[in-house]
């Protein structure tokens, strides 16, 4: 079997978007055949995890996390699945891991993914110029042994002189769910937002909207995630314009808990702000997995995993207008009453990460297997 050394500094979180993608693309290596070392942060440590084994590395401090990962490489791997390394400097001896792997096998083949792009915008201040400069200068030192990157987003054939292709973000199938097999018929439509909570999910216009909503239909939306400073930002918002009180802040919730709260809900929420950040083609996480869960949703960005008729996904202007509230109550009124599990049948067909990977990997795997 073929090895690959899956690197991601992303920290272990049971409610987290990012972290269960990273665990479903783990398991879809896994699946296609790889032996896979696994490498992500857990309370200030350095973890690799070999499905057999678990090695915790202590880190003085989080942004020595490569160089830690660097003295820890020991073995052959014929592949390395790469996220992109960002926030703070998190970038800077990035090189060092990726060429300890390329120095005992040359033949190693890297790949890089970058999750969303273009992201400059979306690394705002001082703190962020600073974290992306880094990441360029760390990137000369290696980008001669990747041999493609893989983005997420809207990007050109190359990016950094590199080859690049474009993928889709996907779900693991078997962790998420169908919420509910049948159309719901509630006296109170509800809305629900579920994300780590950035400006550029846009949830103040769907906040802002709910407040000055004076029509005929009972509604109410639950917000979950308590990331900050947006999460202090929406409830100012909610306090000062929705008196109603039709907004109510859940906070983090474990799956568990997301489900309960999902048997009363008509419509989920992607992003509405992707606009803000530059970057309005994206290939959300969340919408996959509101797919999988048969759950119809609004967004305002362009994704091009869907289609324009895709009876599910009701688009909204990528603006800072107002959300339709009542025109999009009478679209869901007109959905068939079985919609989630045809719902749900869409997402089996294009959205596992088994579908999305296998052609990156196939032919050369086959190759070096022989």
């Amino acid at each position: 079997m073929a090895s690959l050394l899956f690197i991601t500094h992303v920290k272990k979180d049971n409610t987290s978007g990012v972290w269960k993608k990273t665990l479903a693309q783990r398991a879809a290596f896994e699946r296609l055949g790889f032996t896979v070392d696994f490498v992500y942060e857990n309370d200030n440590d350095l973890v690799i995890d070999t499905g057999t084994a678990v090695k915790q590395i202590s880190l003085k401090h989080r942004y020595l996390f490569f160089f830690n990962l660097s003295q820890n490489i020991n073995k052959r791997y014929d592949f390395v699945y790469l996220r992109k390394p960002h926030g703070g400097l998190y970038p800077l001896f990035s090189s060092m891991a990726i060429n300890k792997v390329r120095a005992i096998n040359p033949l190693c083949t890297i790949y890089m993914e970058i999750p969303t792009y273009p992201y400059n915008k979306e690394q705002v201040g001082v703190k962020g110029f600073i974290s992306n400069v880094v990441y360029k200068i760390s990137l000369l030192l290696y980008k001669k042994n990747i041999k493609e990157i893989l983005f997420i987003g809207d990007g050109p054939d190359r990016i950094y002189g590199i080859s690049a292709r474009k993928i889709s973000n996907g779900v693991d199938l078997s962790s998420v769910s169908l919420s509910q097999p049948y159309k719901k018929n509630n006296d109170i439509f509800v809305f629900a937002g579920i994300a780590n909570l950035m400006f550029w999910h846009g949830y103040d216009r769907l906040v802002r909207s709910i407040g000055h909503y004076e029509g005929e239909h009972r509604v109410k939306c639950y917000i979950i995630g308590d990331s900050e400073p947006e999460f202090s930002r929406l409830k100012a918002i909610a306090n000062e314009e929705d008196p109603e009180g039709r907004v109510i802040f859940l906070g983090r919730l474990a799956d568990k808990d997301i489900k309960t709260v999902l048997e009363e809900v008509n419509i989920c929420v992607d992003a509405l702000g992707r606009h803000r950040s530059g970057n309005n083609n994206n290939s959300s996480i969340k919408s996959k997995e509101y797919t999988a869960m048969g759950m119809p949703f609004i967004k305002s960005h362009y994704d091009d995993a869907f289609n324009n008729d895709d009876f599910y996904v009701f688009q909204v202007d990528a603006d800072e207008s107002n959300i339709p509230i009542d025109e999009i109550i009478n679209w869901y009124q007109t959905l068939s009453d079985d919609f989630p599990l045809r719902e749900r049948t869409i997402a089996e067909e294009k959205f596992s990460w088994d579908e999305i990977l296998r052609p990156i990997f196939n032919r050369e795997k086959d190759t070096k297997c022989k």
